[in-house]
């Protein structure tokens, strides 16, 4: 009997140490992201300020997708002038904050390739 009480207390700390140490990923989409960290510009657009999804919601199931690892191809088929190059930016200024989190590389391609994407994020 006392063995089994010994045998659960050690099974409970185990258990307790193992979520503390493996924490999963935080899923975040892009939009979500962008929402707190993009400003648009006055030369870009004709509503400059912080990015806001809601104006163009039906582009945040792209940008969602895109933030999936799962998802491996994304189609698009749209209108011209519906949000598709700013949700696109999006995904690319995110990716590119991942990155630069990441590693030296991520810093090196930001600086090179997509400078002028990030030059109005709020970091």
């Amino acid at each position: 009997m006392e063995g089994e009480g010994m045998n659960a207390l050690a099974r409970d700390v185990i258990e307790r140490t193992a979520l503390r140490t493996v924490k999963p990923r935080i899923f975040e989409p892009v939009w979500q992201w962008a929402e707190r960290h993009v400003r648009l510009s006055v030369r870009t657009t004709n509503t400059p300020g912080k990015y806001d999804s809601g104006w163009i919601a039906y582009t945040r199931g792209w940008q969602e997708a895109f933030s999936n690892p799962r998802v491996k191809e994304i189609a698009i088929c749209a209108a011209g002038q519906v949000g598709k190059t700013e949700a696109l930016l999006n995904c690319a200024r995110g990716d590119m904050e991942n990155m630069r989190s990441i590693s030296r590389r991520g810093i090196r391609l930001s600086k090179c390739s997509f400078y002028p994407l990030a030059e109005h994020l709020y970091l």
